[in-house]
């Protein structure tokens, strides 16, 4: 979750003004402090790997604002934020976006759309103009080649020490970076400031950083549950895939043995097995550390909620929330997807899942 202050954190449980604002970038420098907007929103998505966050804006059809939106390199930064009681401001910015596609609408009620992806739509365009070659450490692999395309800045948490054979790309940027840091059981994407972040997996034993709770002082506006087993696995088996002749090691295999959980290799949903291999594993632990990574986000689906709530604009996918549902059973999630509406008035809207029995309160 995005850092913010205790105080902005208490006004989304009571009265407080919502304040947006969109910025228009240009070559680093502002061009529009507060462009105007009918309606927006920015999605956020940790399912897969690529772009993580997408503003969408509807704006006035004016000529003088298309021209501004036009060029290319044009990014927009979108914030949300509360005004307090005692007229002090805090702001949480949403990302930064290239401007991907720009229609217009003509006629008494014409306007622009815009769809703009977070700056890792600038990665998936960059592609190799000739074979590429990464060799060495996964994750600092990742880092290089998406540097290579966005000149950021960067952070690398992940804790792992992977490293790779040497391989050689054709042309698609981002499908190396994300098998590196799959291999490496990781994930790379683009934070809200727009900058390069490594980081691991998220899992379910991180500590909560928000709840979500109905009636006195609640957020929840409304609940879903959902249970999708089609794509649902409790076994992972990473396979090697030897291409410069190295000695394969033994297929290494990631299991959900947990008896509380309902996914349980032992337990009614049965031995439901995926499989992961790649030419980037080159040990026995880093091909079991890949295959815990996938476990953690597979057996995720056999329980979901779909949530929709008073806006708390600093959530993030990967975050994991306490759910306190009607009735007062309490479930452990962590958030998948997340919507931030720039409009005053729209519900947020989460996604998340969890591998927790119903109702269980974690000591």
């Amino acid at each position: 979750m995005y850092t913010v202050s205790r105080a902005f954190l208490a006004a989304i449980r009571t009265g407080h003004t919502v304040l947006t604002r969109v910025e228009v970038w240009r070559g680093g420098s502002l061009l529009e402090p507060d462009l105007a907007y009918l309606s927006g929103s920015v999605a956020m998505d940790g399912t897969t790997g690529g772009v993580r966050s997408v503003l969408s804006l509807t704006c006035p059809g004016s000529a003088a604002m298309w021209d501004l939106l036009a060029p290319v390199g044009t990014e927009m930064r979108a914030f949300r934020g509360v005004r307090f009681i005692d007229g002090t401001t805090e702001m949480v910015p949403l990302g930064v976006f290239v401007i991907d596609s720009q229609t217009m609408s003509f006629g008494v009620d014409g306007s622009i759309g815009l769809t703009c992806p977070d700056r890792f739509a600038r990665v998936q365009r960059a592609r190799f103009p000739a074979p590429t070659t990464t060799n060495g450490g996964a994750v600092a692999e990742a880092i290089r080649l998406a540097v290579a395309a966005v000149a950021v800045a960067s952070t690398n948490t992940a804790t792992s020490h992977a490293q790779t054979r040497k391989q050689i790309w054709d042309r698609d940027r981002d499908q190396a970076i994300t098998a590196l840091v799959k291999a490496a059981g990781a994930e790379l994407f683009f934070d809200r400031a727009g900058l390069i972040v490594a980081r691991d997996v998220p899992v379910l034993t991180m500590s909560p950083v928000w709840s979500i709770n109905a009636g006195e002082s609640g957020v929840m506006v409304g609940a879903g549950r959902g249970r999708d087993r089609a794509r649902t696995y409790n076994v992972v088996i990473a396979l090697p895939e030897s291409t410069d002749g190295a000695v394969p090691f033994a297929p290494q295999i990631a299991a959900d043995n947990d008896p509380a959980s309902a996914t349980f290799v032992g337990g009614l949903f049965g031995y439901v097995p995926t499989f992961y291999s790649s030419p980037l594993l080159t040990t026995a632990a880093q091909a079991l550390a890949a295959a815990k990574t996938i476990l953690a986000k597979s057996t995720g689906l056999a329980a979901q909620l779909s949530l929709s709530a008073a806006v708390n604009p600093a959530l993030d996918p990967g975050d994991v929330v306490s759910v306190i549902l009607p009735g007062g059973a309490v479930e452990i999630h962590l958030i998948d997807t997340v919507s931030i509406p720039l409009n005053v008035g729209t519900a947020q809207q989460i996604t998340t899942r969890s591998t927790r029995p119903e109702g269980d309160i974690p000591s």
